[in-house]
């Protein structure tokens, strides 16, 4: 009986995967404080990337208004970073959070977090942090928590 059950939950977790749905926003499509669209290098998704985070006082961004079904999410970012590592700061709704984009010469993904988003409208964005790095999307991908592991029954130091 275990392995049936045991089987039946793997196959509903597979459908359930199977369904989710990945929602991806191209930067390009939101505002732009202080930055600005480009498409000179190959490799991004969309009509072009935001680039241009320069600014003195660290305050170019770019904003996003969206529509998420409510859920739990992961956030990666879509990005290139020719100039070696760089941090960058995001905003989901009210959080507010930083991360690293590894050094890339070609457009690559980084996983900035886990967010849960309401339904309705979102605000999405990504500010300069240490600029000089490409933006080209911002993707979320429902979150879908590892399977806990059995406890032993007999503990051990």
């Amino acid at each position: 009986m275990t392995i049936r059950v045991t089987t039946l939950l793997l196959m509903v977790g597979w459908v359930h995967l199977a369904a989710a749905q990945v929602f991806r926003y191209e930067a390009e499509d939101g505002t732009l404080f202080g930055t600005e669209v480009r498409s000179s290098v190959a490799g991004y998704s969309g009509t072009g990337y935001v680039t241009d985070f320069d600014s003195a006082g660290g305050t170019d961004r770019f904003e996003l208004q969206v529509d998420v079904p409510a859920g739990v999410y992961e956030m990666w970012v879509g990005y290139r970073s020719p100039f070696g590592e760089k941090g960058y700061d995001f905003q989901v709704d009210t959080q507010l959070g930083s991360g690293m984009f590894p050094a890339s010469t070609t457009f690559a993904e980084d996983r900035a977090g886990i967010f849960e988003l309401q339904a309705g409208t979102n605000t999405l964005g990504i500010q300069q942090g240490w600029g000089y790095y490409d933006v080209d999307y911002l993707e979320f991908r429902p979150f879908e928590p590892p399977p806990l592991q059995p406890v032993p029954a007999q503990l051990n130091n």
